[in-house]
């Protein structure tokens, strides 16, 4: 193998074998989009692909009216929760072996999944994590 494919084997990351549901948090909205919330009140935002985030949930506390889609809405809450969990698991336990994941905001794989279910259970108030 050369050596540029070697690097690319090497930077390769997470690999997943299907679509997995992890949300995210209002604060990591902010932070990646740099969004300014004194800015967004009452003023409308559309969140397309929601997923389990909790960004809509937490932007309409704020005073953000916020709409979100995505398919997996279609399920109850614990539906979503029975689904979350176990992807949430899975991610945590892959990506502390993951060498070229960026630790600088989340610091560990533990502070990582704390934000991720906040996430999904701030989406899904009536449900509790296992």
């Amino acid at each position: 193998m050369d050596a540029g494919a070697e690097l690319l084997a090497e930077k390769r990351g997470l690999r997943l074998d299907r679509v997995v549901l992890l949300g995210r948090t209002f604060e990591e909205y902010r932070r990646y989009f740099l969004l300014k919330p004194e800015e967004l009140i009452a003023r409308d935002v559309l969140d397309v692909a929601g997923g389990v985030s909790s960004f809509c949930a937490e932007a309409n506390a704020c005073g953000i009216r916020v709409i979100s889609f995505d398919p997996i809405y279609s399920l109850s809450a614990e539906g979503i929760a029975a689904r979350s969990e176990p992807d949430l698991e899975a991610v945590y336990r892959a990506i502390g072996n993951v060498p070229i994941y960026r630790w600088s905001y989340y610091k560990t794989p533990e502070r990582m999944r704390e934000f991720r279910q906040c996430a999904y259970s701030i989406l899904c108030p009536t449900t509790k994590p296992p």
